[in-house]
This record gives structure tokens, sequence and C-alpha cells, in this order.
């Protein structure tokens, strides 16, 4: 049974067709694991597209309720009304939204039903253009929510041949080139490309035929504009590894041409504001300021560095008989550089018997940063402060070589896990000082 969405791709609204049958059922929706109760209704004839073909399915309404999901079931397809209540506060059922021979209003969501079809025509035409000029076999595509893409069996496509393909698709946009839907017996179907097989439930009557005019013929059983001209442009965005081999080609077509250039011209708006410049000289701005922050960053990791040393031999300017057991030190920001230059120029001396606590925040500008510490020293009191920091503060990390290096969500609770660890066993140590 051909529905007639796919007789006529264009029909906004339909009240002619009555219902054959309400059931009870439960889907997941928008990829969701838990599923949603409500009624499958099945109408004599719908404008409303069932999933498939890489089409997802229409959306709209039924009189007053809301159309979530459309599938295909054999030859019917089968409209999908969610619960907005589960239950009656009697704990009865909600009543079916319809009755056996009620001819409720049928209406599409017509935005995201044009731009479905844009997008399944630009497919179609991009995928005959890439075939012939290239012989570029498109094994699947998928329809995105802003993009979408053609897995092509090939390793890469070079930007050349992206130029080319998008000129030719854009050149049959312009003479508005007509597609035509027919239907043909499965034994004349020697001049149609297959893009895919026709399914088990259609392999009994004629086969359904998208057109593009001397480009294209191929099986499909989705919706698509009747002129090339409904495309108004498709523009390519480029490529990205596929599955075994495959390559991935990226494109937006009609409307979507004109909100991706909308971003784009917003974007290069606040681009050039931030960067003081005109569009033109964009690439050797962000080019030199790059090169400026990697020149700081290092200059900045060498001071980390530096600063380590200092408070190194700061600390061992200090007499070691009036140095406490628990040596804590807490910087606000910094890279793991400053922790291991500090604990590279204390030595070995000041380790033996003492505890020492350093930490930075990966994040200053927040209260409750996530950061990096170190605790090093005793090998034993090493190991008993680092079971507390991964069993009490969720630290992240291993002990080695007497050494702990590990991760903390927030560093707002180091004075707690300081705090503990002087409690559960520091202070019951021979020798121990504040």
């Amino acid at each position: 049974m051909t529905l007639l969405c796919q007789k006529n791709s264009y029909l906004r609204d339909f009240k002619d067709a009555a219902v054959k049958s309400v059931q009870r059922g439960k889907i997941a929706l928008n990829g969701s694991s838990k599923l949603t109760d409500g009624y499958d209704v099945v109408l004599e004839d719908t404008i409303f597209f069932p999933e498939g073909g890489g089409q997802p399915s229409d959306v709209g309404t039924l009189d007053s309720h809301f159309v979530s999901s459309v599938r295909r079931d054999g030859e019917q397809a089968v409209l999908f009304i969610a619960d907005e209540c589960a239950k009656k506060d009697d704990g009865g059922d909600v009543p079916p939204p319809f009755k056996v021979g009620d001819k409720p209003v049928q209406k599409i969501d017509w935005t995201k039903r044009f731009d479905h079809m844009q997008q399944h025509s630009g497919q179609h035409l991009i995928t005959a253009i890439a075939l012939k000029l290239f012989n570029l076999e498109t094994t699947s595509w998928y329809l995105g929510v802003d993009s979408s893409f053609i897995e092509m069996d090939a390793k890469e496509i070079s930007d050349e041949t992206m130029e080319v393909i998008e000129e030719k698709v854009n050149e049959k946009i312009r003479e508005r080139v007509d597609v035509l839907v027919t239907y043909r017996e499965p034994d004349n179907l020697g001049d149609v490309r297959f893009r895919m097989d026709v399914p088990e439930a259609l392999r009994g009557g004629p086969v359904r035929v998208v057109e593009i005019s001397d480009v294209d013929k191929n099986t499909c059983c989705g919706t698509h504009v009747v002129n090339l001209g409904d495309l108004q442009a498709i523009k390519l965005l480029g490529t990205a590894k596929g599955n075994k081999g495959k390559t991935q080609l990226h494109f937006v077509a009609g409307g979507r041409v004109l909100k991706y250039l909308g971003l784009a011209v917003k974007r290069e708006k606040s681009l050039t504001a931030l960067l003081k410049c005109t569009p033109e000289n964009l690439e050797p701005m962000v080019d030199k300021a790059q090169k400026t922050v990697k020149r700081l960053h290092k200059n900045c990791v060498q001071c980390l560095r530096d600063l380590g040393k200092l408070e190194a031999e700061r600390l061992l300017q200090t007499p070691e008989d009036a140095l406490p057991t628990f040596i804590t030190l807490h910087r606000k920001e910094g890279e793991f550089d400053f922790i291991s230059s500090f604990i590279s120029s204390i030595g070995t001396n000041l380790l033996g018997g003492r505890l020492f606590l350093i930490s930075i925040a990966d994040d200053s500008l927040t209260a409750k940063s996530p950061g990096q510490i170190m605790l090093a020293g005793e090998e034993e009191y090493v190991k008993k402060a680092a079971d507390i920091a991964i069993n009490q503060f969720a630290a992240k990390g291993s002990v080695q070589q007497a050494k702990f290096r590990g991760r903390v969500l927030d560093v707002s609770k180091l004075p707690k896990l300081e705090e503990a660890i002087r409690s559960t066993f520091l202070k019951n140590v021979p020798n121990y000082k504040e």
C-alpha cells in the first residue's frame, strides 16, 4: 500500500480518512530507554510519513492530539499518541483519543516535513552526481537535526572533488530539474539504481521509484520535492571518517543553508569584534594569538617551576627540628610542574619521617574547582593518607615510589582532608610535631 504522504508530499492537512484501529501501546521516544505509554492509531490512509529509508517520521496532530512518532507496520502506518497522564485519578486507564470510524483532522508539522524533503532530495542528487562524475558509491546516509551526511565507499574525498560535486548539484538546482515519482513492476527495474533493497513487505506489488530527470532513478519510500528548485541550494560542509574505510560527506540543503550561513556570519562578527580585525584578517590574527598563548604558557610553566624551587629553598632554610611532621602547600592555580619542581628540590632528607601535601586548582575562577594533589614523604604515611583521600574524598590516583599523585573533584575540601589525615593517624605517630 502506498500512503497518501508518498503520493502527494505537499499535503499539509487531511480529514477524509477514518480510524481503522486504536490500541494501547508504548514506545521509546527521542532515543530514551524509558518507554512512554500511549495509543497506536491506524488510519485508512495518512499524510504522516513513517520513519524509513533514512528519513525520520513526521510529527503533528490528529485533531488536538500530538502525534510524536510514526512507524510502518507492514503496509500501514502506525501513529503514536502519548498519554499526558498514564492513569485517571480513580486509577483507570486514560480513554482512547478516538474510536473506529472517526475522521480526525490530520495536520503535519510542515516546517519539519519540508526540511526533511529538502535534505532527502538533496541526498539523492548528491549521490547521483558523485556516482556519475567520480564513481563514488553511496552505502548509507543519515538525516541529522542540523546537518546530514552520506557515507561513501571511498577512503577519502578530496576538496577538489567536493568542489566539483557542489558546483554540479547547484547547477541542477538552478536548472529547476523535475523530480518525478513513478511506480514500476518488480520485473521492470532494469534502468533503476538500487540504493538499498526493497522492503520485504513491499516486494509483492509495484515498486516506488523517485526519478530526477536525466540524473537518477532510484527506489525510495521517502517524501521528496517535485522540483530541484525547491532545494534552493546545497552546501557541502566537509568529510569525516566513516565505517570500515568509508568516508562521510556532510551537507546541508534548503533552509538549512541559510541557517548555517546565518550562524557563520554571527560567529564571524563575534570573532572580528573580539580580535579587533576585519574578516579577511581572522586567520592570521588567530594564528598570532595561538603563538602568543603558546609562548606565554611556556613562560608561565617555567615561572611555576622556579616558584616551586623557591618555595622548597625557603623551607630548606628553616631548621629541620623546627619543621612540623605534616607540611601542606596549596596554590590557587598552576600546573603540575610547580608540584614536581617543589618535591624534586626538597630532596630526600626532609621527606623521611614527614608527610607533604601539595595541591593546585585546575580552575581558579570557581570556589569548588577540581585539582591535583601530591602526597610525598614517609612511605607508610603516604599510603595511609592516600587511602583517606581515595575512600573519603573520591581522589583518583595511585601510590608509586612513596608518592601519591591524584585528582580531586573539589579543592575547597582540602582542609577537611588535612584534618582527616591528622586526626586519623598522624597525631598518634611518635615525635609528631605541629
